[in-house]
């Protein structure tokens, strides 16, 4: 807190008050918004919706067609686990996945007949309303579901739930269900492939019979012809380089019926490491006292910056005991070089003269106070005449000649 300053001018001591003197003498306003924002914290930390979280881990390696992913020691080759992690955050935005693990784990129906377990502001203005699916996609977010890479082969996955049998069987529904639409992707992708790669071997293989038979038919129309024929030699080059297309469409051919049968996206295999834990409360006391003296901190604030404000700068200190507004620093009333009203050489009319008295004022200012204007002395003294004398800042010229 700042200290009282103070500064003396003749007889007269101004004082500044101090934040501490503001804030007892605004004790009631300056301390709302403590009360306020404490009471906001606490609202929000003990209002909002309970909610648990399971984790589970998977491995996800290459096929066996292909060989692990165990021995790469190439960077620029994804891991199987980032392969997979891509697969989980494209099925995730999708209706048909995300609404598969809530029927098969029983959220769905949770959903349909609960609403929203908390009683915090965002809990109360969302009132649980809308549709059920639209309840469903909402808790399959970025916040409740989150996964993570802990390793090339190893792929974490978590989710938040609002109970903890509902989130656990909802964690085991969804690694399932990637299991299940990864080995489905894997299986149309094989069986892609070996249509496409079967088709490139039947057209190699009618490539190359043509190109046999039109050999045939040259040498047949001209028997005696011989390997420096130049007609021939490219009948014949043309049939070797049709073999060896045959050749290579037939490989690939037997590499894609071999993958027909592996499981996991792209063809990586998928097996679970840790089933999903038991479900944990994610918050607990420890978040919700932070968050009480967070509120706490704000209201300290806001009431500091209050006091800065209430609190009088230089220019407007003030005495706190008697609030005098006759500071002759302040008020220039009586002072004849600001104030002409009481000149008599302008003004041609006589004014009506303030007395002062010479008596200390009262308010224990250490300033004479001001009599009472003449209005209400009329009958107590006789009238003055002549010309009037000035006043000053703090008592009557008595030595101003009277008029003759």
């Amino acid at each position: 807190m700042a200290k009282t300053s103070s500064h003396t001018n003749g007889s007269k001591t101004t004082t500044k008050p101090s934040y501490r003197q503001t804030f007892r003498r605004h004790r009631r306003l300056l301390s709302l918004p403590i009360a306020v924002t404490v009471v906001i914290a606490a609202w929000f930390a003990l209002g909002s919706p309970k909610s648990y979280q399971s984790t589970a881990s998977l491995w996800v390696d290459n096929p066996a067609s292909v060989g692990s992913s165990l021995g790469n020691a190439n960077p620029a080759l994804l891991p199987p686990s980032q392969q997979e992690q891509s697969v989980l955050h494209e099925l995730l935005s999708t209706q048909s996945f995300v609404l598969k693990v809530a029927h098969e784990s029983g959220l769905y129906r949770y959903l349909a007949t609960h609403g929203p377990s908390g009683f915090s502001p965002t809990s109360l203005l969302s009132g649980g309303g809308g549709p059920v699916k639209a309840k469903v996609l909402a808790s399959f977010g970025p916040k409740q579901v989150a996964s993570a890479v802990p390793g090339p082969q190893v792929l974490a996955i978590s989710y938040r739930g609002p109970t903890p049998g509902l989130t656990q069987r909802t964690l085991g529904a969804l690694v399932q269900e990637l299991q299940k639409e990864s080995d489905a992707l894997s299986q149309k992708r094989s069986q892609t492939v070996v249509a496409y790669d079967r088709a490139q071997v039947v057209a190699a293989s009618t490539t190359l019979t043509a190109a046999r038979a039109r050999v045939k038919a040259y040498l047949s129309q001209n028997p005696r012809a011989s390997g420096s024929d130049a007609s021939l030699s490219a009948l014949q080059t043309a049939a070797g380089a049709a073999s060896s297309q045959l050749t290579a469409a037939t490989q690939r051919l037997n590499q894609a019926q071999s993958a027909v049968g592996d499981s996991g996206s792209s063809g990586s295999t998928l097996s679970v490491i840790d089933d999903p834990s038991s479900a944990q409360p994610t918050s607990g006391k420890k978040k919700e006292l932070m968050i009480i003296l967070g509120g706490l901190f704000a209201g300290l604030l806001i009431s500091f910056l209050g006091a800065v404000a209430l609190t009088p700068g230089k220019k407007d200190a003030w005495d706190p005991e008697t609030r005098s507004a006759w500071d002759p620093e302040t008020t220039h009333a009586w002072d004849p070089e600001t104030t002409h009203a009481w000149d008599p050489e302008t003004t041609g009319a006589a004014s009506p003269v303030h007395e002062v008295d010479d008596q200390p004022n009262p308010n224990g200012n250490g300033h004479p106070s001001p009599a009472r204007p003449d209005h209400e002395h009329a009958s107590d003294r006789p009238a003055r005449t002549g010309p009037q004398v000035t006043p000053s800042r703090r008592f009557l010229d008595e030595s101003a000649p009277e008029a003759s």
